[in-house]
Protein backbone atom coordinates (compact mmCIF):
# COMPACT_ATOMS: atom_id res chain seq x y z
CA UNK A 1 0.00 0.00 0.00
CA UNK A 2 0.95 3.30 -0.89
CA UNK A 3 1.81 5.81 1.93
CA UNK A 4 1.74 9.91 2.16
CA UNK A 5 5.09 10.17 2.42
CA UNK A 6 6.13 7.61 -0.36
CA UNK A 7 4.05 9.34 -2.64
CA UNK A 8 5.78 12.62 -2.60
CA UNK A 9 8.91 11.20 -2.65
CA UNK A 10 7.70 9.59 -5.45
CA UNK A 11 6.78 13.11 -6.85
CA UNK A 12 9.59 14.98 -5.92
CA UNK A 13 12.18 12.45 -7.87
CA UNK A 14 10.23 12.78 -10.95
CA UNK A 15 9.82 16.95 -10.86
CA UNK A 16 14.07 16.18 -10.49
CA UNK A 17 14.26 14.43 -13.52
CA UNK A 18 12.40 16.22 -15.27
CA UNK A 19 14.44 19.61 -14.88
CA UNK A 20 16.73 20.46 -18.13
CA UNK A 21 20.43 19.13 -17.09
CA UNK A 22 22.96 21.68 -16.73
CA UNK A 23 25.23 23.15 -19.56
CA UNK A 24 28.35 21.18 -19.71
CA UNK A 25 31.23 22.24 -21.99
CA UNK A 26 31.30 21.17 -25.80
CA UNK A 27 34.25 19.57 -27.04
CA UNK A 28 35.56 22.93 -28.45
CA UNK A 29 35.78 24.17 -24.91
CA UNK A 30 37.69 21.27 -24.26
CA UNK A 31 41.00 23.03 -25.32
CA UNK A 32 43.07 21.18 -22.70
CA UNK A 33 41.39 17.21 -22.93
CA UNK A 34 44.37 15.45 -24.89
CA UNK A 35 43.15 11.99 -24.37
CA UNK A 36 39.59 12.23 -25.27
CA UNK A 37 38.63 11.01 -21.59
CA UNK A 38 36.94 14.69 -20.74
CA UNK A 39 39.03 15.79 -18.28
CA UNK A 40 41.40 18.37 -18.68
CA UNK A 41 45.19 17.97 -18.73
CA UNK A 42 48.21 20.26 -18.16
CA UNK A 43 51.20 21.52 -20.36
CA UNK A 44 54.01 23.18 -19.45
CA UNK A 45 57.39 23.90 -20.36
CA UNK A 46 60.68 23.26 -18.20
CA UNK A 47 62.38 26.41 -18.23
CA UNK A 48 65.47 24.92 -15.78
CA UNK A 49 69.13 25.56 -17.60
CA UNK A 50 70.68 23.42 -15.04
CA UNK A 51 68.86 19.91 -15.65
CA UNK A 52 69.51 20.20 -19.25
CA UNK A 53 65.75 19.94 -20.41
CA UNK A 54 64.94 23.75 -20.99
CA UNK A 55 62.06 24.05 -23.42
CA UNK A 56 61.22 20.36 -22.85
CA UNK A 57 56.95 20.43 -22.88
CA UNK A 58 55.14 18.28 -20.53
CA UNK A 59 51.78 16.67 -20.18
CA UNK A 60 50.03 16.06 -16.51
CA UNK A 61 46.98 14.23 -17.34
CA UNK A 62 43.99 14.68 -15.25
CA UNK A 63 42.56 12.53 -12.70
CA UNK A 64 39.39 13.93 -12.63
CA UNK A 65 39.04 13.91 -9.03
CA UNK A 66 40.71 17.53 -9.46
CA UNK A 67 44.44 15.97 -9.35
CA UNK A 68 46.89 15.50 -12.22
CA UNK A 69 48.88 12.50 -12.87
CA UNK A 70 52.19 11.84 -13.34
CA UNK A 71 54.34 14.39 -15.76
CA UNK A 72 55.10 13.10 -19.13
CA UNK A 73 57.59 14.50 -21.91
CA UNK A 74 56.36 15.65 -25.18
CA UNK A 75 59.35 16.23 -26.46
CA UNK A 76 61.96 19.49 -26.37
CA UNK A 77 62.64 22.62 -28.48
CA UNK A 78 60.13 25.02 -27.28
CA UNK A 79 62.36 27.66 -26.42
CA UNK A 80 62.09 28.71 -29.95
CA UNK A 81 57.73 29.70 -29.45
CA UNK A 82 56.65 32.29 -27.96
CA UNK A 83 54.35 30.91 -24.62
CA UNK A 84 52.17 28.51 -26.37
CA UNK A 85 48.24 28.41 -26.13
CA UNK A 86 45.86 25.33 -25.72
CA UNK A 87 43.55 26.23 -28.11
CA UNK A 88 41.05 23.70 -28.23
CA UNK A 89 40.15 21.59 -31.08
CA UNK A 90 40.75 23.54 -34.36
CA UNK A 91 40.49 20.62 -36.96
CA UNK A 92 37.12 18.87 -35.59
CA UNK A 93 38.55 15.45 -34.99
CA UNK A 94 37.55 16.08 -30.62
CA UNK A 95 41.29 16.18 -29.41
CA UNK A 96 42.70 19.83 -28.16
CA UNK A 97 45.07 21.14 -30.13
CA UNK A 98 48.40 23.68 -29.10
CA UNK A 99 49.24 27.25 -30.89
CA UNK A 100 52.43 29.77 -30.69
CA UNK A 101 54.26 32.10 -32.15
CA UNK A 102 57.62 31.60 -33.41
CA UNK A 103 60.06 33.69 -31.26
CA UNK A 104 63.52 33.77 -33.45
CA UNK A 105 63.79 37.39 -33.64
CA UNK A 106 65.45 37.63 -36.72
CA UNK A 107 62.63 35.81 -38.57
CA UNK A 108 59.35 36.62 -39.36
CA UNK A 109 56.80 36.11 -36.15
CA UNK A 110 54.64 32.90 -37.91
CA UNK A 111 51.42 31.38 -35.73
CA UNK A 112 52.24 27.42 -35.81
CA UNK A 113 49.93 24.72 -34.69
CA UNK A 114 50.53 21.34 -33.21
CA UNK A 115 47.27 18.72 -33.30
CA UNK A 116 46.58 16.53 -30.82
CA UNK A 117 47.18 13.18 -31.66
CA UNK A 118 44.19 11.74 -28.94
CA UNK A 119 46.68 9.70 -26.68
CA UNK A 120 48.11 12.95 -24.90
CA UNK A 121 50.65 13.86 -27.31
CA UNK A 122 50.82 16.08 -30.20
CA UNK A 123 51.99 16.18 -34.16
CA UNK A 124 54.23 17.79 -35.86
CA UNK A 125 54.47 21.50 -35.75
CA UNK A 126 52.87 23.48 -39.05
CA UNK A 127 53.19 27.22 -39.71
CA UNK A 128 49.43 28.25 -40.51
CA UNK A 129 50.44 32.02 -40.81
CA UNK A 130 53.16 34.55 -40.58
CA UNK A 131 52.59 38.74 -39.78
CA UNK A 132 52.03 38.21 -35.61
CA UNK A 133 54.92 40.71 -34.97
CA UNK A 134 52.44 42.50 -33.33
CA UNK A 135 50.46 40.16 -31.23
CA UNK A 136 51.31 38.05 -28.42
CA UNK A 137 49.75 36.08 -24.93
CA UNK A 138 47.93 33.91 -27.44
CA UNK A 139 44.67 32.94 -24.96
CA UNK A 140 42.59 29.91 -26.56
CA UNK A 141 39.58 30.24 -25.22
CA UNK A 142 37.59 27.43 -27.16
CA UNK A 143 34.14 27.83 -28.45
CA UNK A 144 33.24 31.77 -27.92
CA UNK A 145 31.15 31.86 -30.93
CA UNK A 146 28.71 28.92 -30.55
CA UNK A 147 29.23 27.36 -33.86
CA UNK A 148 31.22 24.45 -32.44
CA UNK A 149 34.23 25.18 -33.18
CA UNK A 150 37.39 26.77 -31.17
CA UNK A 151 38.30 29.99 -31.55
CA UNK A 152 41.79 31.85 -30.89
CA UNK A 153 42.69 35.55 -28.85
CA UNK A 154 45.88 36.93 -29.21
CA UNK A 155 46.66 40.56 -27.36
CA UNK A 156 47.65 43.81 -29.39
CA UNK A 157 51.71 44.18 -28.06
CA UNK A 158 51.88 47.89 -28.69
CA UNK A 159 50.84 50.55 -26.96
CA UNK A 160 47.33 50.29 -25.29
CA UNK A 161 46.55 46.58 -24.92
CA UNK A 162 43.95 45.27 -27.28
CA UNK A 163 42.31 42.17 -27.27
CA UNK A 164 41.33 40.22 -30.54
CA UNK A 165 39.43 37.26 -31.96
CA UNK A 166 39.79 35.06 -34.65
CA UNK A 167 36.91 32.44 -35.44
CA UNK A 168 37.71 29.20 -35.91
CA UNK A 169 36.87 27.54 -39.16
CA UNK A 170 37.23 23.59 -38.06
CA UNK A 171 39.59 22.93 -40.33
CA UNK A 172 42.31 24.56 -38.84
CA UNK A 173 42.28 28.15 -40.06
CA UNK A 174 40.11 31.19 -38.85
CA UNK A 175 38.28 33.91 -39.86
CA UNK A 176 39.71 37.65 -40.11
CA UNK A 177 40.82 39.24 -36.74
CA UNK A 178 37.97 41.46 -34.98
CA UNK A 179 38.59 43.53 -32.16
CA UNK A 180 37.55 43.46 -29.04
CA UNK A 181 38.30 45.69 -26.51
CA UNK A 182 40.81 47.40 -25.43
CA UNK A 183 42.43 48.47 -21.92
CA UNK A 184 43.93 45.30 -20.78
CA UNK A 185 47.00 46.33 -19.68
CA UNK A 186 45.76 46.65 -16.22
CA UNK A 187 45.45 43.29 -15.91
CA UNK A 188 47.91 40.30 -15.16
CA UNK A 189 47.15 36.50 -16.18
CA UNK A 190 44.35 36.83 -18.48
CA UNK A 191 43.32 33.08 -19.33
CA UNK A 192 40.23 31.37 -20.52
CA UNK A 193 38.88 29.51 -17.40
CA UNK A 194 36.54 27.62 -19.38
CA UNK A 195 32.54 27.82 -18.80
CA UNK A 196 32.03 29.38 -14.90
CA UNK A 197 28.03 29.59 -14.86
CA UNK A 198 26.79 27.04 -16.74
CA UNK A 199 25.72 28.51 -19.49
CA UNK A 200 27.56 26.82 -22.05
CA UNK A 201 29.70 29.13 -22.99
CA UNK A 202 33.67 29.49 -22.42
CA UNK A 203 34.73 32.85 -19.57
CA UNK A 204 37.73 34.72 -19.23
CA UNK A 205 39.39 35.43 -15.74
CA UNK A 206 42.28 37.95 -14.76
CA UNK A 207 44.26 39.75 -11.87
CA UNK A 208 43.71 43.55 -12.13
CA UNK A 209 48.10 44.66 -11.62
CA UNK A 210 47.11 47.43 -8.64
CA UNK A 211 44.80 45.36 -6.90
CA UNK A 212 45.52 41.78 -6.68
CA UNK A 213 42.36 41.03 -7.07
CA UNK A 214 40.58 38.79 -9.55
CA UNK A 215 38.04 39.63 -12.06
CA UNK A 216 35.92 37.41 -14.47
CA UNK A 217 34.21 38.39 -17.80
CA UNK A 218 31.40 35.98 -18.91
CA UNK A 219 31.30 34.18 -22.75
CA UNK A 220 28.04 35.93 -24.32
CA UNK A 221 28.09 33.15 -27.10
CA UNK A 222 28.68 35.58 -29.93
CA UNK A 223 32.07 35.74 -29.96
CA UNK A 224 32.49 38.41 -27.43
CA UNK A 225 32.30 38.60 -23.24
CA UNK A 226 30.55 40.83 -20.82
CA UNK A 227 31.99 43.62 -18.52
CA UNK A 228 34.31 42.47 -16.42
CA UNK A 229 33.51 42.06 -12.55
CA UNK A 230 35.77 41.54 -9.16
CA UNK A 231 35.17 38.24 -8.01
CA UNK A 232 38.26 38.32 -4.88
CA UNK A 233 41.07 39.85 -3.96
CA UNK A 234 43.97 38.28 -2.32
CA UNK A 235 45.89 37.19 -5.44
CA UNK A 236 48.90 38.79 -4.87
CA UNK A 237 51.60 35.40 -4.23
CA UNK A 238 49.94 34.09 -7.31
CA UNK A 239 50.91 33.91 -11.04
CA UNK A 240 51.10 31.98 -13.75
CA UNK A 241 47.39 32.04 -13.70
CA UNK A 242 45.92 29.14 -16.10
CA UNK A 243 42.12 28.49 -16.66
CA UNK A 244 41.25 24.75 -16.81
CA UNK A 245 38.05 23.55 -18.65
CA UNK A 246 37.19 20.53 -16.06
CA UNK A 247 39.44 19.33 -13.86
CA UNK A 248 37.01 17.61 -11.86
CA UNK A 249 33.78 16.29 -14.05
CA UNK A 250 31.54 18.88 -12.27
CA UNK A 251 31.33 20.83 -15.79
CA UNK A 252 32.55 24.37 -14.36
CA UNK A 253 35.53 26.16 -15.36
CA UNK A 254 38.61 25.36 -12.94
CA UNK A 255 41.99 27.57 -11.86
CA UNK A 256 45.71 26.84 -11.69
CA UNK A 257 48.23 28.97 -10.73
CA UNK A 258 51.82 28.61 -8.40
CA UNK A 259 52.81 30.82 -5.32
CA UNK A 260 56.38 30.41 -3.77
CA UNK A 261 55.64 28.15 -0.69
CA UNK A 262 59.53 28.80 1.07
CA UNK A 263 62.64 27.16 0.87
CA UNK A 264 63.22 28.12 -3.02
CA UNK A 265 60.31 25.93 -4.01
CA UNK A 266 56.95 26.65 -5.94
CA UNK A 267 53.51 24.48 -5.27
CA UNK A 268 50.74 24.26 -7.92
CA UNK A 269 47.36 25.05 -6.64
CA UNK A 270 43.99 24.39 -8.36
CA UNK A 271 41.02 26.81 -7.39
CA UNK A 272 37.59 24.83 -8.47
CA UNK A 273 34.86 26.69 -10.14
CA UNK A 274 31.06 26.36 -8.24
CA UNK A 275 29.18 27.48 -11.55
CA UNK A 276 28.10 30.41 -10.20
CA UNK A 277 30.73 32.34 -10.89
CA UNK A 278 33.15 31.37 -8.29
CA UNK A 279 35.89 29.18 -7.02
CA UNK A 280 36.04 26.94 -3.84
CA UNK A 281 39.22 27.67 -1.44
CA UNK A 282 42.61 27.22 -2.94
CA UNK A 283 43.99 23.33 -2.89
CA UNK A 284 47.62 22.86 -2.93
CA UNK A 285 48.47 19.95 -5.30
CA UNK A 286 52.08 19.28 -4.87
CA UNK A 287 55.41 21.36 -4.99
CA UNK A 288 58.34 21.27 -7.80
CA UNK A 289 56.96 23.26 -9.91
CA UNK A 290 59.33 26.27 -9.66
CA UNK A 291 60.87 26.17 -13.37
CA UNK A 292 57.77 24.98 -14.89
CA UNK A 293 55.74 27.50 -16.95
CA UNK A 294 52.14 26.34 -16.82
CA UNK A 295 50.22 26.76 -20.43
Amino acid sequence: MWKRGSVLVLVVAVLVALLPAPALAAIGDRRDDYNRDGVSDLLAINQEQAAGTVGCLYRWSGTGSGGLNAAARLGCGWGDYQRPAAVGDMNSDGVGDVMAISDNIYEQKCLWRWWGNGQGGLGNGAVVGCGWETFDTLIGPGDITNDGKADLLAMWATGDECLYRWSGNGQGGFSAAVELGCGWEQYRDLTAAGDLNRDGHPDLVAIAKNTDCMYRWYGDGRGSFGTGYQIGCGWTGYFDLTGMTDLNRDGNGDLLAKAYVGNFSYALFAWYGLGGGGFTAAHRLGTGWTFMDLI
